[in-house]
């Protein structure tokens, strides 16, 4: 890499400048270069270099991993003038250097020839990114080499949906394994189908799904996407006022590439291949024969942390529905090497407030407990639990109608949008 500082505008070289060039706003392409360089994160191959390519009208950025076993590719597209030209650059640098030459600064990108200066630098095609006195010329790749074109597979568009509906969809993402040598409990399960989205997600021990509205234009089962894509994407285009999925169909018309994109940005990821386990039976009928409590999620957060001072990784948080000084109460306690630690938070609202409580006596995972709680948004959140078996059977979590008096017959009442994700976790063994 050349490095030319306080340069002027257009450094001297062997050759004019000729093919690409642009003109941008440095915070602009700053966002893009890292937006671009998350997907290529960890790649051996396409991860080396950007594919920068200005039609005229406006600059697209592209860059990835190109590895078979993991195709991923991003792209943003910034308005901007410029000349027409495609040139594939190295990766590494660009955006240290961008950040290098400061906000609020116009970035000037030109492709030129770099002279000869030493036996060490050879000279040769070079990219130059100019701005605020600064030049530095960047080494060009081979396009035929080390470049792969997704765009060459079709595109069949699936559905169109508001950024706060994308972000909806991932929220069963928590719920997904961290093992990546499980690649079909590390994804997603995509539905696209009656006007929604619904997404789902296990690791086994806890499930977790969610409905958002959406414009389907190809109704789709069972796509399975990466879990960190997805909810990487949902936080970053939350504010778009649109989101489009499109699959890109490969070998045998087989459905191997699905593509997000918003806001002048794409998303091109390899979905997994494989069958999902049968889950939605988890889900029970909570209106039958179940206890349902209200309770503050942010109370029963606090209450988590403090009693899991004391807790070692692997103890448990135990919960019991109790009898309070004036109402019904949740009890939370956890005991490790020889000591105990105890808290009660309020109950809002229970199922039977005229009954005795001290039914319900489960134990939770510690790490597991605090990420259902986590998953809902609501002040209030509802907890369920099976009256006959509740050691054996999943609590289920959701967001809670919170009414003045809640109707117990009613308990998948859905009056808020965040009511449309339901949580699952599985009990773990109490002691004794």
């Amino acid at each position: 890499m050349t490095v030319l500082a306080d340069a002027p505008a257009t450094p001297t070289t062997d050759g004019p400048r000729r093919g690409l060039a642009a003109q941008v706003a440095q915070e602009e392409l700053a966002r893009a270069l890292a937006f671009v360089r998350s997907a290529g994160a960890g790649a051996r191959r396409g991860g080396r270099h950007v594919l920068l390519e200005h039609d005229g009208t406006a600059l697209t950025i592209t860059g990835g991993d190109h590895d078979q076993a993991r195709t991923v590719e991003a792209s943003a597209r910034i308005v901007c003038p410029g000349a027409k030209g495609r040139v594939l650059a190295a990766a590494a640098d660009l955006p240290a250097l961008v950040r290098a030459i400061g906000r609020r600064a116009t970035v000037h990108l030109s492709v030129g020839t770099a002279p000869r200066a030493s036996e060490l630098h050879d000279g040769g095609p070079r990219l130059y990114v100019e701005g605020a006195g600064a030049s530095y010329g960047v080494p060009l790749g081979s396009l035929d080499d080390d470049w792969a074109d997704l765009d060459a597979a079709p595109a069949v568009l699936l559905a169109t949906m508001t950024g706060e509906a994308m972000a909806a969809t991932a929220r069963p993402a928590y719920a997904a394994s961290h093992d990546y040598s499980l690649p079909i409990l590390s994804a997603v399960r995509v539905h696209l189908d009656d006007d929604q989205v619904t997404t789902a997600a296990t690791d086994r021990y806890r499930f977790a799904r969610a409905t958002a509205p959406a414009t389907i234009t190809e109704p789709t089962r069972d796509l399975l996407v990466p879990s960190g894509a997805l909810t990487a994407l949902a936080d970053r285009w939350r504010a778009e006022r649109a989101v489009w999925w499109h699959r890109l169909d490969g070998a045998a018309n087989r459905p191997n590439l699905v593509r997000w994109s918003a806001g002048g940005e794409t998303w091109t990821q390899l979905v997994v291949d494989g069958e999902y386990p049968k889950i939605d039976a988890l889900l029970p009928d909570v209106a039958d024969r179940h206890t349902w409590v209200d309770v503050d999620r942010d109370a029963l957060l606090t209450a988590f942390a403090r009693v899991s001072v004391l807790a070692a990784m692997n103890d448990p948080l135990s919960i019991e529905l109790a009898r309070g000084p004036e109402a019904a109460v949740l009890r939370v306690s956890s005991t490790s090497h020889g000591g105990e630690a105890h808290t009660a938070v309020p109950v809002v609202a229970w199922s039977a407030p005229g009954d005795e409580p001290g039914r319900i006596a489960i134990a939770l995972n510690r790490g597991f407990a605090p990420e259902l709680l986590r998953s809902l948004t609501a002040t209030t959140v509802r907890l369920v639990f099976d009256d006959d078996y509740p050691t054996r059977k999943p609590v289920v979590a959701l967001q809670s109608p919170v009414r003045p008096t809640p109707d117990p017959d009613d308990l998948a009442a859905t009056p808020e949008a965040d009511d449309h994700l339901v949580s699952l976790l599985m009990p773990v063994r109490m002691a004794g």
